[in-house]
């Protein structure tokens, strides 16, 4: 269960992608880093340059996944990276993707980036998607990227206002989101309360996953009783939000990363737990 709720960046969309087809049997991929103020551009011309997506470092990794995972192309054809592309697309894709924040800002940019990859080359491709179809899909993508992650970071980003998500301990995974209807005048009053501070201090959220991965392997009693708790915590929040009860969400804001702090020691930097005191 999750609460999460999708916010601009000063005022802007912080992340971004678009596609268009090209009369060229490849696929050419241009990723702007808006706040290095540089671009790099990667082109795939053999179906090898495409399955280095498996490869999270190589550039352009993400974008490429999303190729494979959107059923652009297929890996185990026969047919080259050219002929799949010409015999079903009549040429090939060029995608283009930007952000704004910087790597490690721990706003699921990552997952964000791909629901808005996978929604511009769906649309470039001619096919019809929904919101559900994005999530998912995300999903598959970053298992295929062997990064792993949840679906939360896509369901904040991609669906807009506040939501709560759910989805039961069964496979298929599927994910069942709700938005929160919010009193009149609260979210204006829950923006002038709501300060948005990066740190400067990057993380890498495999890193991290695997921590938590590892904890709950263990099955721990403080780990299972501490998930339940995370659960609990998230619906209550969500009822917050509901009635408007500002001081209430703090109060889940303060007791949430108390639970992840225990899910994944190490999460928070000494240098950040010495700020908190000194706000605190």
């Amino acid at each position: 269960v999750v609460v999460n709720g999708a916010i601009l960046i000063n005022g802007q969309r912080p992340i971004g992608a678009k596609a268009r087809r090209t009369p060229t049997p490849d696929i050419k991929l241009v990723i702007v880093s808006r706040r290095q103020r540089q671009s790099t551009t990667v082109v795939c011309e053999h179906m090898a340059d495409v399955l280095t997506y498996t490869q999270p470092q190589a550039p352009g990794a993400l974008l490429k996944a999303a190729f494979v995972c959107g059923d652009i192309v297929d890996p185990k054809s026969k047919a080259t990276l050219a002929e799949q592309l010409t015999a079903n697309f009549g040429g090939g894709f060029e995608l283009h993707t930007w952000s704004d924040l910087p790597t490690g800002s721990g706003l699921g940019t990552s997952s964000i980036l791909a629901g808005a990859v996978m929604a511009a080359l769906w649309t470039a491709a001619g096919r019809q998607y929904s919101d559900d179809d994005v999530i998912h899909a995300v999903l598959y993508l970053e298992q295929s990227l062997t990064t792993g992650g949840g679906w939360q970071d896509q369901v904040g980003g991609i669906v807009g206002g506040v939501k709560v998500s759910r989805s039961a301990a069964a496979l298929p995974l599927r994910v069942n989101l709700q938005r929160i209807p919010l009193p009149d005048g609260f979210l204006e009053h829950f923006n002038r309360h709501f300060v948005l501070v990066f740190t400067g201090l990057a993380r890498l959220a495999r890193n991290l996953l695997q921590d938590v991965v590892r904890n709950w392997y263990s099955r721990g009693p403080a780990i299972v009783s501490n998930a339940d708790a995370l659960a609990a915590n998230a619906e209550v929040c969500a009822e917050c939000f509901e009635r408007g009860d500002l001081e209430g969400i703090g109060r889940c804001l303060d007791e949430y990363w108390s639970q992840k702090k225990r899910m994944a020691r190490g999460c928070e930097p000494a240098v950040m737990t010495r700020v908190m005191e000194v706000l605190g």
